[in-house]
């Protein structure tokens, strides 16, 4: 919950700075990613998101060695968060297999925003 209410400070302090009216869902993603300075190399395909392990400045296990199982990742949350504040559109984080956020592949984590 608190990487949501972090979102939505974020967003309303965007609110001047970017018009997402204008903006392609893609092209907010790439910004907040940015402007976050959430990590250093990540791609965005049509159906998912992935950022680079070892270029992620928000892990917990990665950053912080925290020793917890499965993901803390808070980045789909604050980027969900964001865009329904700024937007007004209603994003969700799209669970893999029905229950986890993030899956790892290929030295990226991968989540769904819809």
């Amino acid at each position: 919950m608190l990487w949501v209410l972090g979102g939505k400070k974020i967003a309303k302090c965007l609110k001047e700075t970017v018009n997402p009216k204008e903006i392609e869902d893609k092209e907010l993603i790439k910004f907040l990613i940015n402007f976050c300075d959430m990590c250093n190399d990540f791609v965005i395909d049509d159906e998912k998101i992935g950022i680079k392990i070892d270029k992620c400045k928000y892990c917990p296990k990665q950053i912080g060695e925290a020793e917890i199982p499965g993901s803390a990742c808070p980045i789909p949350s604050i980027l969900a968060s964001c865009m329904r504040e700024l937007t007004k559109k209603d994003y969700k984080i799209n669970l893999w297999d029905g229950n986890k956020v993030i899956i790892k592949e290929n030295g990226y984590c991968w989540f769904r925003i819809k």
